[in-house]
């Protein structure tokens, strides 16, 4: 079944709904998982008793803990495949933006949906691509949704260029050192590992010629990567080096 553009949508319509968080953004308020899922199933069920939708199906596609920075994601994927089989007659969303941020993938994904004649919905943006002036919305919105990632990013390195200049840490697990617990950011020698890693990495390395020779030279000595527990509570480490 197609839709016809502008026409209210016919009897079996098969409908995707997407939904995802990022994960800083998992425990937004109103903006995690079961949020955008419950709101749009409100949706579909409030046009189905005042609109009449007849719907064959729903099929939910949930990306959890994602960025939308691009489309290395599977759910959003897997919706891809469907609507190029053709599987789908229209898209829900909770904010376009839980689809992409980015505008080149915006536009890909776009002409992947037009194509297909399927219709694109957003709750918070109350637009229907059916129609011309949801089109032309949709296509503003991707624009700041891509500026607004840029100024992010730009806002990130400049903060992280200004640790560096002031001799910090930026984070990541750096094997042979530990937090300084006395001036946090900053990184001191980890008295049980940096002799270790001088010894049996860069002395061996000198002394083999090659990471592989120092990877076996690792597993004859039975030393393996440091265990250590992540802020999450995680064991971490305990495994051989690989090369």
């Amino acid at each position: 079944m197609k839709n016809v553009r502008g026409a209210e949508p016919t009897v079996g319509l098969r409908i995707g709904v997407y939904i995802r968080v990022s994960t800083q953004r998992q425990a937004t308020e109103g903006d995690s998982l079961e949020a955008q899922r419950s709101e749009t199933t409100k949706y579909i069920e409030y046009k189905k008793s005042q609109q009449g939708w007849e719907v064959a199906s729903i099929m939910y596609y949930v990306d959890a803990g994602r960025s939308a920075k691009d489309q290395n994601r599977p759910e959003l994927q897997r919706l891809k495949l469907d609507t190029a089989a053709g599987t789908l007659d229209m898209v829900v969303c909770f904010k376009l933006d839980r689809i992409t941020r980015s505008l080149l993938d915006f536009v890909e994904l776009w002409k992947l949906f037009s194509d297909h004649d399927v219709r694109v919905i957003s709750l918070r943006e109350d637009f229907d691509t059916s129609t011309v002036m949801g089109e032309a919305m949709v296509k503003l919105i991707m624009v700041f949704a891509e500026l607004a990632r840029q100024l992010t990013a730009e806002r990130t390195i400049a903060t992280m260029k200004d640790r560096v200049s002031r001799g910090l840490w930026n984070g990541g697990y750096i094997y042979g050192y530990l937090s300084d617990p006395d001036e946090p950011g900053r990184l001191i020698p980890d008295p049980e590992w940096a002799p270790i890693i001088k010894a049996h990495f860069f002395d061996a390395f000198e002394d083999f010629g090659s990471a592989g020779a120092v990877q076996r030279h690792l597993l004859k000595n039975g030393i393996r990567m440091p265990q250590r527990e992540s802020r999450a509570g995680k064991k971490k480490g305990g495994k051989p080096f690989d090369k």
